[in-house]
Order: C-alpha cells, then sequence, then structure tokens
C-alpha cells in the first residue's frame, strides 16, 4: 500500500472543528428564527447531531460503491475518509458567522449550501484516494450535497412559511 492509499487519519481537535462547523450552521438557523439565548443554544446541538446524522448516507453509499475500499478499508476508512472531506465544511461555518455577526448578512443558506455541496465532493475524492472509482464517488458525493441542498431548502420554506 503506497502513501496515497493510506486511509485519512484526523486528530481528534478535527472532529471537534467539524462539529462544531455544524453546529454554528444550528445556532445561525436558529437565530433566524428567534433571539432566545437558549433555543439558539439547543439548535447548535441539533446542528452537531445532524452533522454526525448526515453524514451516515454519504458513508454508506461510498462503501457499497466501493468494494475495494471496503475490503481494504473496511467502514472505518470510509468514515475517516468523508470525515476529512467534510472538513472544507469550517471555512463556510465560519464565514457565514462572520458575515451575520460581523455584516448583518443574510448570507447562511449561501454558505451552508455550498458548504454542504463542496463537503460531500470531498469526501468523494477522500475515498477515491483509497483506491477507489474517482468518477464514481464523485457523482455520489453531488447527489449527497444536492440532497443535503433540498433539504435545507425545504427548512428555509417551512421557517418563511410560520414566520
Amino acid at each position: 500500500m503506497n502513501a496515497t492509499q493510506q486511509p485519512a487519519t484526523l486528530a481528534p481537535g478535527y472532529v471537534v472543528l467539524r462539529t462544531l462547523a455544524w453546529a454554528v450552521i444550528g445556532g445561525l438557523f436558529a437565530s433566524m428564527i428567534t433571539s432566545d439565548f437558549s433555543t439558539i443554544l439547543g439548535s447548535c446541538l441539533a446542528g452537531a447531531i445532524a452533522g454526525i446524522l448526515l453524514l451516515v448516507p454519504l458513508r454508506v453509499m461510498l462503501y457499497l460503491a466501493n468494494p475495494n475500499v471496503r475490503k481494504e478499508h473496511g467502514y472505518a476508512g470510509i468514515r475517516r475518509a468523508v470525515g476529512a472531506g467534510y472538513l472544507v465544511m469550517v471555512p463556510f461555518a465560519v464565514l457565514a458567522l462572520v458575515a451575520q455577526l460581523f455584516f448583518g448578512w443574510d448570507a447562511l443558506t449561501s454558505f451552508a449550501m455550498a458548504g454542504m455541496m463542496a463537503g460531500s465532493g470531498a469526501a468523494g475524492m477522500e475515498v477515491s484516494k483509497l483506491s477507489g472509482k474517482p468518477l464514481r464517488n464523485v457523482i455520489i458525493g453531488v447527489i449527497h450535497g444536492f440532497g443535503l441542498s433540498m433539504v435545507w431548502t425545504v427548512l428555509m420554506l417551512v421557517v418563511q412559511a410560520n414566520g
């Protein structure tokens, strides 16, 4: 196994950063609806949990689509690769936070959807580094990112209809 086929290894701090990025997205989403601190804090927790749960379908699809990677690295290798790819969500969350707090811009949807699409595509590429099929994995990532964007859009429509 050469260096490009090693599963991505992440320091625990990276997992925390990725989880915090999802928590920021969740908190900013709640702040669009309410200014109640406990509700925003609860939404941060919900965002962090969603960031964990929403990556499961991507991991499973990539696991099923890559028998060679599955055989050589198992689910843990794909989980680490998806986690490494989703680190690109961090700058999008930071940009959304800065835009809202310092500039008063309502750019959360743009940054969240772009982060989800970029993260899913990057996760597919990380799995490809484990000897997977690049085109297949990127397409799976894009489909997953598109699905997350559609879920986000529906949530935004629900919020706007009830707000």
